[in-house]
């Protein structure tokens, strides 16, 4: 080949490598050849593959996190009823693993850049990543106090999701719990917590008093003699 020729040929390689895309560091893209049997990440950088045959596919998904919420009624010690609202924040860790837990991955719908559709993702983690989440908060909740503090039940969640996550390819960053119940037994727990209040300063027989005459008048008027 003489040099006219080699220069030529060159220039067509560059060109043709110049065209193609790289692979963002917020995004993981996942490639197969045989139709999803095996899978192949592409490290950010790197070029995204090319897709020549039938069984050659591709998935583009976002590597960073993601907000999501839900609410879900669970039951507490002694089949205490209560809700629990919870906002946490995910990403994909491993894709490959989390296409082997969410499988409608490698036949949902994509852009012409192969990313998957957002539509998609949230579906799929409300059926995938909340309804795992669930399964750990009521596994978790009927052996806990009605009344436990809910920055325990943030942190004892969040490490039980760790754990139970640890092998679908997903991460957390953070996690907020709010408890809610009914009128009545949050005003059970309030008149709880109101006499472990006085037992506290040794006075609790007044303050079962105090609780007493709350539950029979609207109003407790207390007058200090001078």
């Amino acid at each position: 080949m003489n040099s006219t020729k080699l220069f030529l040929a060159t220039t067509m390689i560059v060109t043709v490598l110049s065209c193609r895309s790289i692979v963002n560091p917020n995004e993981w893209v996942v490639s197969t050849g045989d139709c999803w049997n095996t899978m192949t990440v592409t490290k950010a950088g790197a070029y995204i593959p090319k897709l020549y045959t039938p069984c050659d596919r591709m998935v583009i998904l976002p590597a960073t996190f993601l907000s999501a919420d839900f609410s879900v009624e669970t039951k507490f010690e002694n089949r205490v009823a209560g809700s629990i609202n919870l906002t946490y924040q995910w990403r994909i860790s491993e894709p490959i693993e989390f296409i082997s837990s969410a499988k409608s991955i490698t036949s949902s719908p994509t852009d012409e850049d192969k990313k998957i559709d957002v539509n998609i993702l949230e579906s799929i983690e409300n059926a995938v990543v909340d309804k795992m989440i669930i399964d750990v908060i009521r596994e978790y909740t009927p052996n806990k106090s009605a009344g436990l503090d809910e920055l325990t039940i943030e942190k004892d969640v969040f490490e039980l999701c760790k754990n139970k996550f640890a092998n679908r390819g997903v991460e957390f960053a953070s996690m907020s719990v709010n408890v809610n119940f009914s009128p009545q037994i949050e005003e059970a727990l309030d008149v709880i917590s109101a006499l472990k209040f006085y037992e506290s300063y040794g006075e609790k027989e007044l303050g079962k008093d105090v609780i007493r005459a709350k539950a029979g008048s609207a109003n407790i008027v207390t007058q200090v003699s001078e």
